[in-house]
């Protein structure tokens, strides 16, 4: 790419760090090949948000059976 705009390649590199590093692009770059990979834009499923929706309610349960837990202790073991 960089012979193609012709610039040099360490110069093109660190513009492609920045870029990946602002999320201007999705990928990484491997400079073992020397190339860039991009990744596919991911689209949030339904699935996705009925998992966390259930992890925050799971989240509040242990909040609660913990809160719970410690009042009883506090009750019976003085």
């Amino acid at each position: 790419m960089a012979n193609q705009i012709s610039l040099p390649v360490d110069r093109v590199l660190m513009k492609l760090s920045e870029m990946i590093l602002d999320e201007k692009i999705r990928g990484t770059l491997d400079q073992g090949r020397n190339c860039l990979i991009i990744y596919e834009e991911e689209e949030p499923t339904e699935m996705f948000d009925h998992a966390i929706t259930t992890f925050n309610n799971l989240d509040q349960v242990l909040d609660s059976l913990y809160d719970k837990t410690q009042k009883f202790k506090e009750k019976y073991y003085k």
